[in-house]
């Protein structure tokens, strides 16, 4: 699977949940996974993008989501470690929207979480664009 980017985010402390959220800091999202078509481009150079990726995070606790649809039926993911959530959408939800729906989520597996570094990869361009122009 070709992973097309990512979201890094720096999570406040439980203790300072009571900070506004314009004051958190934003997060950062890298499309550089996405300079290659996925359709011409071999696994391998993907395989080796993401493993540079993770070098760079070493100390972020990684987290992985996905939208799928099948038919009528859609779902979301969200994967961390041991911990996966899944979830059926109502028929007539794109996969648009299961795909936010993972990275939502994801941002509840690290709130319910201890550690304070995350990166989330996610392989929906478009979801990712949309966060970040949020």
């Amino acid at each position: 699977m070709a992973l097309n980017g990512l979201l890094c985010a720096d999570v406040p402390l439980r203790n300072c949940s009571l900070t506004p959220p314009w004051l958190f800091k934003r997060p950062r999202i890298d499309f550089s996974m996405h300079d290659s078509c996925k359709g011409s481009t071999p696994p391998e150079i993907f395989r080796a993008k993401y493993y540079e990726t993770c070098d760079q995070y070493q100390d972020y606790c990684k987290l992985y989501t996905d939208g799928c649809m099948s038919g009528d039926q859609v779902g979301s993911a969200a994967i961390c470690g041991t911990t996966t959530k899944t979830v059926r959408l109502p028929n007539g939800v794109g996969i648009f929207r299961a795909e936010l729906y993972a990275i939502a989520m994801a941002l509840n597996i690290i709130y319910h979480k201890k550690e304070n570094n995350y990166i989330i990869f996610s392989a929906s361009m478009s979801s990712l664009q949309a966060v970040k122009s949020f």
